[in-house]
């Protein structure tokens, strides 16, 4: 009996630390503790879930010059990171945003070119990635209008003439100019003065060269371009007191000065009307007429990070000479084509010739064959892809003056002249010519007391001709259209005219899609005649003009602006 006790007694101890163990086992699954060393277990393994997108970006619309700013908010787990891209192609390709990686991206400063570009964020994680939602940008464009004409410089030691500007792609602009000095009635001297766009304000006009020679009979004509960083390249002749000599000096924006004045040409002859186009690497070409045995048309290239290089001939034709200034300009890819006008001995023809990058320049060639008249004043443009258009005026047996036209298609050369416009009526000014973005074209030119204009049209051609003012009360002897365009396809027109007792400038605005506006007046100064305007337009569609203006004792140099 006493041995059965003893079994019974270990039987119920057994079986109590059994449900003892159990009951603990039960409460460490459940997450308990027990005793005083006791804490909680480490609970459940999150379950690892795709990136979505519980906010995703809208569109946006802001003004010209402000920022837009998308948000999103993702889940997922882990914790998903971000990658903001950009597509400027409708979605057809998307680039990463460098640094925008956090829930919300803010633009740049926003240029009328940004509207349309999209926007949507890649999320990532261990378990794969997604895409938000596309948002698109639109740029709300103001309705602009013309401002105030303002004095840009002050200096009354004799008449400021024929000024020049161009625009860099920030919005600001440089101005040049012809200035003489009374004192000494010998010495002009070349100025210029900054347009500023973070302020809306010119600075203060400074001479940009400090030769004291001669420039008596002689009107320096300064020419100006503009690099994609701001920097800009002036030309310009001036006489030594023997010959005139082709002149520059360049504009470093990073320091905001101009620097020393060089000579490009080293000839005997006199050398004279200098033009000058900059590519988008800031690379340049100049192209002017100098006297040897007869007129010829000589070239020079500044190279970045380099400098000016040798002059050379870019023709050979020595049958008669070169007359009015060599016109030239850049495609996109670095190349050049230059036009002139040149005798045959009897008659002038029109010329051009073209620069390929890395080769240089190749035969000059006529690219008009009409024999009829005396050809002169040709401008030249082109397009994105690298085609091109001149125009140019004709006088006539008759006595009328033509406008005339031809076309370089890019792998094919010049194409065959024809008449723009017949002659008829009072004399035409040379026209001038430029293009938009898409490769269409607008020229201007007087005739008959008004303003005219024609488009070009991509795989259609020119169009006709319409008068673009209606004020036909007065005219005058050389109205000096200019035009250009912005980037969206809308262009400004100006020129002078007379109202009967002085010369004023005037403007018209063509609207992509629209067409012509109705001409205004932008300046209101009546002291005395205002002339040589030009004009150049940003990347934003603001435009600023320049002219020379007299105030009854000497000319100044006003601008007025287009926002």
């Amino acid at each position: 009996m006493t041995t059965a006790s003893h079994v019974t007694s270990q039987l119920r101890t057994a079986l109590w630390h059994g449900i003892v163990l159990s009951l603990l086992t039960s409460l460490t699954a459940c997450g308990g503790g027990g005793g005083d060393g006791g804490g909680a277990g480490p609970g459940p393994v999150p379950t690892p879930t795709l990136p979505a997108f519980t906010t995703q970006p809208s569109n946006q619309s802001v003004a010209v010059s402000a920022t837009a700013t998308f948000n999103v908010v993702a889940t997922g787990t882990p914790t998903p990171t971000l990658q903001w891209q950009l597509s400027s192609n409708s979605g057809s390709t998307w680039s990463n945003i460098v640094g925008a990686t956090a829930s919300s991206y803010t633009t740049p400063v926003t240029v009328i070119g940004d509207s349309g570009k999209q926007y949507r964020v890649v999320a990532t994680n261990s378990t794969g990635t997604a895409n938000s939602n596309t948002a698109t940008l639109t740029i709300v464009v103001a309705s602009k209008a013309w401002g105030a004409a303002a004095l840009i410089e002050t200096v009354d030691t004799g008449h400021a003439n024929i000024p020049q500007i161009a625009f860099d792609t920030n919005g600001n602009a440089l101005a040049v100019w012809v200035q003489h000095d009374d004192a000494t009635n010998t010495i002009s001297k070349i100025w210029s003065n900054r347009y500023i766009a973070s302020t809306g304000t010119w600075g203060t006009a400074a001479v940009i060269e400090t030769t004291s020679a001669a420039n008596v009979g002689s009107t320096p004509q300064p020419q100006i371009a503009i690099d994609v960083n701001g920097n800009a390249l002036a030309v310009w002749h001036k006489s030594d007191g023997t010959r005139n000599n082709i002149l520059a000096n360049r504009y470093t924006a990073s320091t905001g000065l101009w620097g020393a004045v060089v000579s490009l040409e080293g000839g005997t002859g006199s050398a004279e009307m200098p033009q000058i186009v900059i590519d988008a690497n800031g690379n340049a070409l100049a192209v002017w007429v100098q006297s040897d045995a007869t007129r010829n048309v000589y070239s020079n290239r500044y190279t970045a990070g380099t400098g000016w290089g040798a002059a050379v001939l870019i023709e050979t034709d020595n049958a008669g000479s070169a007359s009015t200034p060599p016109k030239i300009a850049f495609d996109a890819s670095g190349n050049a084509l230059a036009v002139w006008s040149q005798s045959d001995g009897t008659r002038n023809n029109i010329w051009s010739n073209r620069y390929t990058i890395g080769v240089g320049w190749g035969a000059a060639a006529v690219i008009e064959t009409d024999i009829t008249g005396y050809d002169y004043a040709p401008q030249i443009a082109i397009d994105a892809n690298g085609n091109a258009l001149a125009v140019w005026s004709q006088l006539t047996s008759i006595g009328g003056y033509n406008i005339w036209t031809n076309r370089y298609t890019v792998g094919t050369g010049w194409g065959t002249a024809a008449i723009l416009e017949p002659a008829a009526g009072s004399v035409f000014d040379p026209p001038q010519l430029a293009f938009d973005a898409n490769g269409n074209a607008l020229a201007v030119w007087y005739k008959n007391l008004k303003i005219w204009s024609n488009r070009y049209i991509v795989g259609t051609g020119w169009g006709t001709a319409e008068p673009i003012e209606t004020d036909n009360s007065a005219g005058t002897s050389s109205p000096r259209p200019q035009i250009a365009f912005d980037a969206n396809g809308n262009a400004l027109a100006v020129w002078n005219k007379d109202d009967g007792t002085r010369d004023n400038i005037w403007a018209n605005r063509y609207t992509a899609g629209t067409g012509w506006g109705t001409a205004a007046l932008i300046e209101t100064d009546n002291l005395g005649d205002a002339s040589y305007p030009r004009i150049a337009i940003d990347a934003n569609g603001n435009a600023l003009a320049v002219w020379s203006q007299t105030d009854g004792t000497r000319y100044n140099i006003w601008s007025n602006r287009y926002q």
